[in-house]
């Protein structure tokens, strides 16, 4: 199973999954009369945001 996600508005994001593959990708596309989604395999550097801090601040963030 997968985190839910909407199917009406656009929508692209990378679900964790707790199985052997450990993500997918799911790109949700709208038109006026219908709703395409559309899962690929997750791979390696998929991942939405990778944040490298090369300062000695530390960096707070958060998830919206």
């Amino acid at each position: 199973m997968s985190p839910a996600f909407p199917y009406s508005v656009e929508f692209n994001d990378l679900l964790k999954l707790k199985n052997k593959y450990g993500a997918i990708n799911v790109e949700v596309h709208v038109t006026e009369s219908s709703s395409y989604v559309t899962f690929n395999e997750y791979r390696s550097g998929m991942a939405p945001l990778l944040i490298i801090n090369h300062t000695s601040e530390d960096i707070d963030f958060h998830e919206r």
